[in-house]
């Protein structure tokens, strides 16, 4: 969720709780019609938390919560670390049940390629006279916020696209390895650029990559434009990633990417656009379609810290299953992003039956042709690009 777009919303009263309640059923139908029975909130405006979590606790109430929800509560820059550290205290007991629950501490660690704000280790190809910026510069400040969540029994997850932001993040990481906490759930999200240095960290530190697949893991001539042939072509490793051993999460970054997970799991198994020419440059980052499956299964269910209870089909788990149109290990791989969800359970009951309710729409179509360029606000002056 872009900050910019936070703000948007905010601006609109979207997160106010009414508004909330309001929409609640066309949304959260949308959700379940695409197959999600959990979903993990990367954050929302610091502020807009009240509001938004006493909503999604009265739909719990009320039996109108057809999906699982692990929220987190965000910072943005380092003015906001004091209230982020009194939300985590102060909303982690307040929601802590099976269908809602606040676990985690979204840290926004830089912006994005578009806005010029992602934190880059060399300049961008376009630009250089800059190479972005880092939200939290202050690596020991970073450590020390980072740190005080986990004591609190909190996860972690970092918004790093860029490799200076990615670097910084898994810094604060190997703190919280040192700490000797080696329960806590730290994991980055979008992971453009990983420098060829940090990749075998994650192993190491136990860290999951998360990422959504449309855009990101595409050839376009705007990544070569802005990184240069030789970055663009190395951006988001997700197939040597699985493959040597890292958890990979796949997730949407909806409602400006595509929530569809098969559409998802196609883009990271061609990393192309469908129906374009699948000749990609970084082919060798092609997840598998066992891979791309466990992404959104298995290790996204041990990212939100629910694997005993959901992600697989198993004797004592939670019934959290859907019935597809089509066996998409035996169909071609273009014939994927089209799977249609018949029938999404939820702990057990029906939250989707095609026959009942033949199409549900998007309630944000087109809010994905929406520019937001930049995932960090610049309101009061206290967080400027860094200039080489």
């Amino acid at each position: 969720s872009a900050a910019a777009a936070m703000h948007l919303v905010s601006e609109l009263n979207l997160t106010q709780k009414d508004a909330v309640l309001a929409e609640a059923d066309e949304v959260l139908g949308f959700v379940s019609s695409q197959g999600v029975t959990a979903v993990y909130d990367a954050g929302v405006a610091p502020g807009s938390e009240d509001s938004l979590f006493s909503a999604i606790a009265e739909l719990e109430r009320g039996d109108g919560l057809p999906v699982r929800i692990v929220a987190s509560v965000g910072a943005q820059r380092p003015v906001h670390i004091e209230g982020a550290l009194a939300g985590l205290a102060k909303y982690g007991p307040m929601y802590s049940s099976e269908l809602f629950r606040v676990t985690t501490l979204k840290v926004w660690g830089d912006g994005d390629l578009g806005g010029l704000t992602a934190g880059l280790l060399e300049p961008f190809t376009a630009f250089p006279d800059t190479r972005g910026l880092v939200a939290f510069p202050d690596q020991e400040q970073l450590d020390r916020f980072v740190l005080d969540a986990v004591e609190l029994g909190y996860d972690v997850h970092l918004h790093a696209v860029g490799d200076w932001a990615n670097r910084v993040a898994l810094d604060a990481f190997e703190a919280v390895r040192e700490a000797g906490f080696e329960d806590a759930r730290l994991s980055t999200g979008h992971n453009v650029l990983i420098d060829a240095q940090d990749r075998p960290r994650y192993k190491e530190l136990d860290v999951t990559l998360n990422t959504f697949a449309t855009d990101i893991a595409v050839p376009d001539e705007g990544w070569t434009w802005g990184l240069g042939e030789e970055r663009a072509a190395a951006k988001m490793p997700m197939g040597s990633f699985a493959r040597n051993g890292v958890r990979v999460t796949l997730s949407a970054d909806w409602p400006t990417e595509d929530l569809n997970p098969f559409l998802q799991m196609y883009t990271a198994m061609t990393r192309s656009r469908l129906g374009e020419d699948d000749s990609a440059p970084e082919a060798a980052e092609r997840l598998t379609l066992e891979e791309a499956v466990r992404a959104y299964t298995t290790d996204a269910a041990y990212q939100i810290r629910m694997e005993d209870i959901i992600g697989s089909i198993e004797v004592g788990k939670r019934a959290d299953l859907i019935i597809i149109d089509r066996d998409i290990f035996d169909i071609p791989t273009d014939d994927i992003p089209g799977t249609n969800v018949l029938v999404t359970m939820m702990n057990g009951k029906i939250v989707h039956d095609e026959a009942v309710d033949p199409s549900s729409e998007n309630p944000f179509e087109g809010f994905e042709d929406f520019d937001v360029c930049g995932d960090l606000t610049f309101d009061d002056g206290d967080l400027q690009p860094a200039n080489d």
